[in-house]
């Protein structure tokens, strides 16, 4: 049975965790930074950030994961070699480890084996959204994905795991991102739900028979205008990318369609 907690992802921000929890409705029990983006944006932001970022969250009692890009240019080995560079000391304490699919051009082949890298360290997930698996992949449904589970980005707005199912069958959720990036306390997030059960120790759930706030979330949303919500993000995200392309082929501008990442080098 799932235990659902609350939980943030964030990746160039230096953040200041009292501002951040001193603004939240609800304490966050995961916190996953970011730790290789794959050759899109600036790597030397990360390594300046990040290992402050999870040593802060970790000493506030905050279990602590990093997420790694999957990359077309750099090999899986070396994608390994610098997220570990990024986490500092922190990488010992990592109790998770997520493997970012959402560049265009990545192979299925290296995503498998930067999984596969990952898992000696820690318990390793996918994270991904299903625009891109369905519409970049094709939709692989291999049965060594079962190996790891799921952290889906669909923007509905609703704090649970039900998502739009894609991939393999019975592919298991264990995270989604239900609201994309979002200043609090000076530093930008996105927002998850997370099942503890596979993140952590379970003890520390929350009991989510009760209603929990999630700040910012108005009190009137609701799950039709998070989907509006969700498809109007992903179809700028697709004009973003079609953008950038042009661009590129004009004067070699960043073509990543992760917000992430083009908001970080400008």
């Amino acid at each position: 049975m799932s235990q659902l907690v609350f939980g943030l992802d964030a990746s160039f921000s230096l953040i200041d965790w009292d501002a951040v929890l001193a603004s939240l409705h609800s304490r966050p029990r995961v916190f996953v930074q970011c730790l290789w983006t794959g050759g899109y944006a600036n790597y030397q932001r990360l390594r300046q950030v990040a290992e402050a970022n999870l040593r802060g969250a970790r000493e506030r009692g905050i279990i602590i994961g990093g997420y790694i890009n999957a990359s077309p240019w750099y090999s899986p080995e070396e994608c390994l070699e610098r997220a570990r560079e990024a986490a500092g000391s922190e990488w010992e304490h990592l109790s998770r480890l997520a493997v970012d699919v959402e560049i265009e051009g990545v192979r299925l082949a290296d995503v498998r084996r930067l999984c596969e890298l990952c898992a000696r360290h820690r318990p390793t997930c996918i994270y991904t959204a299903r625009w891109f698996w369905e519409g970049k992949l094709r939709n692989p449904r291999d049965e060594w994905l079962r190996d790891y589970p799921l952290w889906a980005a669909q923007y509905d707005g609703r704090a649970d795991l039900e998502i739009d199912p894609f991939g393999p069958d019975d592919w298991r959720c264990v995270g989604k991102q239900f609201q994309g990036t979002t200043t609090v306390g000076g530093a930008q997030f996105d927002f998850n739900i997370f099942d503890f059960t596979w993140w952590g120790d379970d003890s520390m759930a929350l009991n989510f028979s009760e209603k929990v706030p999630i700040y910012p979330l108005p009190p009137e949303a609701h799950p039709e205008l998070g989907k509006l919500l969700n498809d109007l993000f992903w179809g700028v995200v697709k004009l973003a990318e079609r953008v950038g392309k042009l661009e590129a082929a004009q004067g070699g501008a960043c073509q990543c369609p992760c917000c992430r990442c083009c908001s970080a080098s400008s």
